[in-house]
C-alpha cells in the first residue's frame, strides 16, 4: 500500500512537470525547469512522499522544513544569514518538542495501568503494578 501511494505521488509529479513543459513550449505559461533552487526539490519531494507513506514522520518533517528553507533562501525570499538565524532555534525547538512528545510528559502509561486499543481509544485497565 505504501509503495502504491509513493508511486502515485511520483507519477503525479512527473505528469505535472511534463504538462508544464508542454505548456511552456507553446508559450501558454512561462516555466523554466531549472529555476533558482531547483535542486531543493530533491529534498522536498521525497520528504513529502515519506510524510504520506511512512509511520515515523519525524525525519521527513525535518527534511521538508530544511528543503523549504533552502528553497526560500535560493529564491531570495529570506537571506542565507537569516536562514541560519532561523535554523538553529528551529532545531532546538524541534528537539524540545520531540523530547516532550516522545516521553509523554514523563508519564509511563503502562505503569499507570492504561492500555491503548487498536482504535486509538484509551481504556483503564487496573491491576497489579509491576
Amino acid at each position: 500500500m505504501k509503495k502504491q501511494i509513493s508511486s502515485i505521488i511520483w507519477g503525479v509529479v512527473l505528469i505535472a512537470v511534463g504538462v508544464l513543459l508542454i505548456l511552456s513550449a507553446f508559450d501558454v505559461v512561462d516555466f523554466d525547469l531549472f529555476f533558482d533552487g531547483w535542486w531543493t526539490l530533491f529534498i522536498i519531494i521525497p520528504c513529502l512522499a515519506g510524510i504520506v507513506t511512512e509511520n515515523d514522520k519525524g525525519g521527513y518533517v525535518i527534511g521538508l522544513v530544511i528543503g523549504v528553507l533552502l528553497l526560500l533562501s535560493a529564491q531570495d525570499v529570506i537571506s542565507f544569514d537569516m536562514l541560519w538565524q532561523i535554523f538553529v532555534p528551529a532545531v532546538v525547538i524541534v528537539i524540545g518538542l520531540g523530547l516532550i512528545l516522545k516521553n509523554g510528559f514523563g508519564i509511563d502509561m503502562k505503569k499507570r495501568g492504561f492500555e491503548v486499543e487498536m482504535k486509538g481509544k484509551i481504556k483503564a485497565k487496573r491491576g497489579k503494578k509491576k
